[in-house]
């Protein structure tokens, strides 16, 4: 699996393991959508967690949430400074 980086846009596969998938925002996750990695949450022996957040077309947050790696799938990569 590509490793998954802060910024990346990633898409949801699974909600296992989701935390915060009870609404932080205007609705809560759903399988399929897409957001950007905004933080990666680590502590030893604990797998990571991505901290992953889903804009509206009005730049209004639609939900905050953290997931497994297995719960995503990169979609792209984030943008790098030329």
């Amino acid at each position: 699996m590509t490793a998954i980086r802060e910024y990346d846009v990633v898409r949801v596969l699974s909600l296992e393991g989701c935390r915060g998938c009870a609404g932080l925002g205007a609705r809560v996750p759903a399988i399929g959508d897409t957001g950007a990695v905004v933080s990666i949450l680590s502590a030893d022996g604990v797998p990571d967690m991505y901290l992953v957040e889903c804009v509206q077309p009005d730049a209004a947050t639609a939900w905050l949430a953290s997931f497994p790696e297995h719960a995503l799938e990169p979609v792209a990569p984030a943008e790098t400074a030329p």
